[in-house]
């Protein structure tokens, strides 16, 4: 036999082992394709403390609410520092890195780390952005090179010891609500794909060894979109490149950015959360401002396929959390809720509350930041379990089946450490990080059962049922383009205020109150005193309600006020162009 053939033979079969085994890795958002869920395999661990199942632990030079993502025996993630720790003296923004480090993932060590000076002016520290601040945009990689996104400082490409190949600037634009960017790029065969709301309300496609410019698209649409890209196969030889915008879901051809086709059928103001595919479906579920939608859309088509490709929409509840989808069933978590979907028809399975009780003093007013409603952390699945991560750093284990079942809830961290962060899953290791660290867990032998907290300790209260798939309107794909009523018992201040009351004293404070209010606190809070009562709560409630029913086109009236939320942009299309 020829040499020559049988060298190509083996060559070819070691690039295709080598692509399989970059699949199986979780080298970017949520793992292979954003999906969260780990195929691996191995066993993970389900109780830990910091005795038990903890491999080790490691500061990070500076806070962020980047997921690590994992290549071969390297972690990468992010971090920032010198500006932006202390909101009432945030310092000198151009004092301000980022850091991209790079980790060993056997014994934790820093093989390296790179310090990346901002390109000013940023977006100052108020406001929403110092809910994430400016490092929330999980890297990628392709096993030769990691790529990052910061914001108005650009897109990076480093080789995997470090040394700076590219770089190039995507906007400088700010959100005009300043909360900052959190988008994480994609890879796309020779491609890089970011998504750039806040900087130019733009998707960029960069060719990732060179870093030039490939194509652009601007759309007005793409303003409060934060959520990342997916790729959706679409039939023979055609992949979508699918993203939540604010009541649409978008596919995009990912070779030119041209709309190939859209659908309607979210009703959120915001777009907080990613689309997600599986087997040619997309699927998103938003909820906010504008009220709660879910919907399944079948990828391709083309134009407006409201009427034609949508399998199913329903009001389904969702806030920052990406939903994941395993065995054919959607897990969504907002608001202190797990919800379960079917996810051929959208109606629900189950809805079960995760109880504020078993996650100890921590979440107290005083504490940490964060309550249920402002978790920032997506879930992801590995070795049949469901891992859900809040910010006061209590970490849910379900069992991911049809029906409810918690199996631990883990304590992590320390006082005022802040947990908004997905988790990332490789080579039977679950890793978390939090504004000060990075944890590596790890099942040890004889070690599972003796750690954390118990199923039995976690009692699960009933919670009302909501309108289902099965109660969406009639019409095609179960959408009529109508908007849904907000719930059964109508418009009730009373109510929503007595849910937000997390520690039940009749007050609200600024971690009570969701993020979409929270800018608001001193409009709600009219004596000033630091909390919202429900007389405060309620009138705030009905004004916004009343500007609502009088907003204007280009207005969500889903802020208090109702101004534009495009206020200082450039004239933009509401869409990218159609493909022809």
């Amino acid at each position: 036999m020829c040499r020559k053939p049988l060298i190509q033979l083996m060559a070819a079969v070691s690039v295709v082992m080598w692509s399989s085994d970059l699949r199986a890795e979780w080298t970017r958002f949520r793992g292979p394709n954003g999906d969260g869920v780990s195929t691996e395999g191995h066993s993970l661990p389900t109780h830990w403390s910091g005795t038990r199942n903890l491999q080790w632990k490691i500061p990070l030079p500076g806070p962020g609410s980047s997921s690590p993502v994992v290549v071969g025996d390297k972690i990468f993630v992010t971090s920032w520092s010198g500006y932006g720790r202390d909101r009432r003296n945030p310092g000198d923004p151009k004092q301000l890195r980022r850091h991209l480090i790079c980790i060993d993932r056997h014994s934790g060590e820093t093989l390296w780390s790179v310090a990346i000076a901002a390109r000013l002016p940023e977006t100052g520290y108020s406001g929403m952005i110092t809910e994430h601040g400016y490092a929330s945009h999980t890297p990628v990689s392709d096993g030769k090179h990691v790529y990052v996104f910061f914001g108005k400082s650009g897109a990076f490409c480093f080789d995997m010891e470090g040394k700076q190949v590219w770089q190039r600037h995507i906007g400088t634009e700010s959100d005009p609500e300043g909360r900052g960017s959190a988008s994480s790029p994609i890879l796309y065969e020779d491609l890089l794909i970011v998504a750039a709301g806040a900087e130019s309300e733009a998707l960029v496609a960069l060719n990732r060894k060179t870093g030039e410019e490939v194509w652009r698209q601007e759309a007005a649409g793409l303003n409060a979109t934060w959520g990342t890209p997916a790729l959706a196969e679409a039939g023979l030889n055609r992949t979508d490149l699918v993203i939540a915008v604010p009541s649409e879901i978008w596919g995009l051809n990912p070779n030119t950015g041209r709309l190939r086709w859209y659908s309607s059928g979210l009703s959120s103001g915001n777009a907080n959360s990613s689309a997600i595919s599986h087997d040619g479906i997309v699927y998103a579920i938003e909820s906010g401002a504008g009220g709660a939608g879910g919907i399944a859309v079948r990828a391709g088509g083309k134009g407006d396929v409201t009427g034609s490709r949508v399998v199913w929409s329903a009001r389904h509840a969702n806030r920052t959390a990406t939903p994941i989808l395993y065995q054919g069933r959607l897990y969504t978590f907002s608001n202190r809720i797990v919800t379960c979907i079917d996810a051929a028809s959208g109606s629900e399975i189950y809805k079960a509350r995760l109880s504020a009780d078993s996650a100890g003093p921590a979440t107290r007013r005083g504490s940490r930041r964060g309550g249920f409603g402002g978790d920032y952390s997506s879930p992801v699945i590995g070795d049949g379990k469901i891992y859900f991560v809040t910010r006061s750093g209590q970490v849910y284990v379900l069992k991911a089946s049809e029906r409810f079942e918690l199996l631990a809830v883990n304590r992590m961290g320390e006082e005022g450490e802040d947990f908004s962060a997905t988790p990332a899953i490789s080579q039977g290791r679950l890793y978390l990080r939090s504004n000060r660290n990075l944890y590596c867990l790890t099942l040890k032998e004889d070690q599972d059962s003796s750690a954390g907290r118990p199923a039995e300790a976690a009692p699960v209260p009933e919670v009302p049922e909501t309108p289902s798939a099965s109660q969406a309107p009639p019409g095609p794909g179960r959408f009529d383009g109508q908007r849904r009523r907000r719930g059964r018992g109508g418009f009730d201040p009373a109510r929503i205020f007595q849910r937000l009351d997390a520690d039940g004293d009749g007050k609200l404070s600024g971690e009570e109150i969701p993020e979409r209010m929270r800018g608001n606190l001193g409009r709600m809070d009219s004596d000033g005193d630091g909390a919202v009562t429900l007389a405060e709560f309620r009138e705030a409630m009905n004004q916004m309600r009343a500007r609502r029913r009088g907003r204007s086109p280009g207005r969500e009236g889903g802020r208090f006020g109702g101004r534009d939320r495009r206020q200082g942009r450039p004239e933009r299309p509401q869409r990218p162009d159609i493909e022809s």
